[in-house]
């Protein structure tokens, strides 16, 4: 699975993919590895599909995150 999708931290938006989904949470790559990520973040899907997350963990461009919160 390789879908397009942002990274909302309430201050801004980061473009990324994500590049693997399961029931708990997503890894994704950031579209610069030069990007900070939040510890806490919405992620928002192109379809308008919004999920909570919490950073887990964080190398180079990509991003391991975990659900934290159903569907808003």
């Amino acid at each position: 699975m390789v879908e397009a999708a942002t990274i909302d931290d309430g201050e801004g938006r980061l473009p990324c993919v994500i590049l693997d989904l399961s029931e708990g949470g997503a890894g994704l790559r950031l579209a610069d590895a030069e990007q900070v990520c939040p510890e806490t973040f919405i992620l928002e899907w192109l379809d308008g599909t919004r999920r909570t997350c919490a950073l887990r963990w964080h190398k180079d461009s990509r991003v391991g995150a975990e659900f934290i919160e159903s569907d808003i």
